[in-house]
């Protein structure tokens, strides 16, 4: 097939018959985008969503009054790291530590009760859950104290004393707002605190097979404005609802399906917008993204996603391996022999090119765009007033309401 050249907005649209344009030679203009489980335990998808949001949060607090807490459970304890996490989780033992911590302990000597353990008063703190290799999991826990400097430490007794099912435990403080932003930062980035421990990221084997499991990563305390100061709040897993099978198209319920399917799925698929002269086509495609971006030349764009165009027969073998979509059809029109081009930008595609198609009474015209065919009003009593009335207004594809969303 010849290679089409590159668009000249410099060169007229309209050129002598018998010249074979690159508009001719690819008709179809595809937008890609790779089809994301947006789990927060996905090594991809946790980068762009979840990373970035606990980022945000820590960033509010305050480095100079921050304390970070390594809480660990003892392996002699429990059988697994499934009776472990479930413990934990039963018996709410990490918003029970922040509350007894807060409360203090006080001991009686001889006539007087004095305190053992002298409570701190604690402004927010933020929670995550990491794994060990042999399944167990083990806890960082941010604490913004009322107090700045040496003055607000915990304490490893106390700590440990309130931390029952611990193996060890490790109170440090944040050097610097230098390093708060580092360490805040490799999060956003990587998805995790240190070098070397992406391991940690990773669910263990007994979490990835059983049936609608949802596993928080992160928790963090309401602000003190929240009329409940004080109570936990569990940061959810964002958008793990209904996912759609790349295979068969079959819509899996949550309840359903593991975590093994659900990661196993992220990428597996990809969803395409095909603009095809009078109508737009949506779906997914049993297509991996990364072999879309290999077998047909392109550019990303950002906000858009992955653009190219394929000519009629290409689309029909793109068809082929759809699973599940819909159909739009555009407004119909009527041509004028007179065809009068104009420049102007195409939030669709991204064009600058504009032929006249018919005009109207109330001294408007419409345009439409020759790439993607994207129907614009344009009316002279309002300068540069464009009123998009083909694709560019039509609704969200259903399939954004479930699982397998674009990314």
């Amino acid at each position: 097939m010849m290679q089409s050249p590159a668009l000249d907005h410099g060169s007229p649209i309209l050129e002598e018959e018998g010249t074979i344009k690159w508009r001719d030679e690819k008709p179809v203009y595809i937008q890609a985008r790779k089809s994301r489980c947006h789990s927060v335990w996905c090594a991809s998808c946790s980068k762009l969503e979840w990373a970035k949001r606990a980022g945000g949060k820590l960033r509010e607090f305050d480095p100079s009054r921050t304390r970070e807490i390594v809480l660990t459970i003892n392996p002699g304890l429990f059988e697994n790291g499934k009776e472990a996490y479930n413990h934990v989780m039963e018996h709410k033992l990490l918003p029970g530590l922040i509350r007894n911590i807060e409360r203090g302990k006080k001991v009686k000597v001889g006539k007087d009760w004095v305190w053992k353990y002298p409570p701190v008063k604690i402004n927010k703190y933020m929670s995550f859950l990491e794994w060990h290799k042999n399944g167990l999991p083990h806890y960082h826990v941010m604490v913004e104290t009322e107090k700045s400097g040496p003055a607000s430490m915990i304490g490893g007794d106390m700590i440990r004393h309130y931390w029952l099912p611990g193996c060890w435990v490790k109170e440090k403080p944040i050097e610097s707002r230098k390093h708060w932003e580092r360490k805040v930062g490799y999060l956003q980035k990587h998805g995790y605190f240190q070098e070397d421990k992406e391991h940690q990221t990773r669910l263990p084997d007994w979490a990835m097979n059983i049936p609608g499991l949802k596993i928080r990563r992160s928790n963090h305390s309401r602000g003190q404005e929240d009329e409940h100061s004080g109570s936990y709040e569990q940061d959810r897993d964002n958008k793990e609802s209904w996912i759609i099978d790349p295979e068969t198209g079959e819509m899996l319920s949550p309840e359903t399906v593991t975590y093994r399917q659900r990661l196993g799925f992220c990428g597996k698929s990809t969803l395409l917008n095909l603009y095809m002269g009078d109508k737009q086509v949506t779906g997914l495609f049993n297509l991996p993204y990364h072999q879309v971006r290999k077998d047909y030349p392109g550019q990303y764009r950002a906000g858009v996603g992955y653009c190219f165009r394929v000519s009629a027969q290409e689309t029909d073998k793109l068809l082929s391996k759809m699973v599940r979509g819909e159909e739009r059809r555009y407004l119909k029109t009527r041509w004028l022999k007179e065809r009068e081009v104009i420049k102007h930008w195409c939030g669709v595609c991204g064009d600058w090119t504009y032929q006249k198609i018919r005009e109207v009474r109330d001294d408007s015209d419409l345009y439409t765009c020759l790439r993607c065919k994207n129907i614009y009003e344009y009316k002279e009593r309002e300068q540069e007033d464009w009123r998009s009335i083909g694709p560019g207004m039509t609704q969200k594809p259903l399939i954004k309401e479930h699982g397998l969303c674009p990314g």
